[in-house]
């Protein structure tokens, strides 16, 4: 009778822990339009430097609104790649998504090319390819 008491208790310790969860994850709603920072040099120097405050440097490419082919520097927070990196795992790179450059309006972008360190498996650079 015991043994059945503790595991009732433990399940209900399961469901309130899951459903204080999803309560605060139905609170915090996330974005579903990714910030980008432009940044205005590139070289390998900036990239490290950009690295060690917390940021992937990355490249958004492809053709604009007019038509005409854009490369614009950015950068992205590493902790919002690292936690969607987390919950898309491998398929990041077929998801599209609303990407959203300083003050522009959000266009729609995919992952194009995401590299990341050989031995640490730390990311080090994020290039999006706007889509159609």
């Amino acid at each position: 009778m015991l043994a059945l008491q503790r595991h009732a208790t433990r399940a209900g310790a399961r469901v309130a822990r899951f459903s204080a969860l999803a309560a605060a994850q139905e609170q915090e709603a996330p974005s579903d339009v990714l910030q980008l920072a432009t940044r205005e040099l590139d070289g390998s120097n900036v990239s490290r430097r950009l690295r060690r405050q917390g940021f992937l440097p990355g490249v958004l490419y492809g053709e604009g609104e007019d038509g005409s082919a854009e490369r614009v520097l950015v950068a992205f927070q590493t902790r919002e790649f690292e936690r969607m990196h987390r919950k898309l795992w491998t398929s990041i790179e077929n998801q599209v998504f609303q990407v959203q450059v300083g003050d522009q309006p959000p266009v729609k972008a995919i992952m194009r090319d995401v590299q990341f360190d050989v031995v640490t498996d730390i990311p080090l650079t994020v290039n999006f390819l706007r889509y159609k």
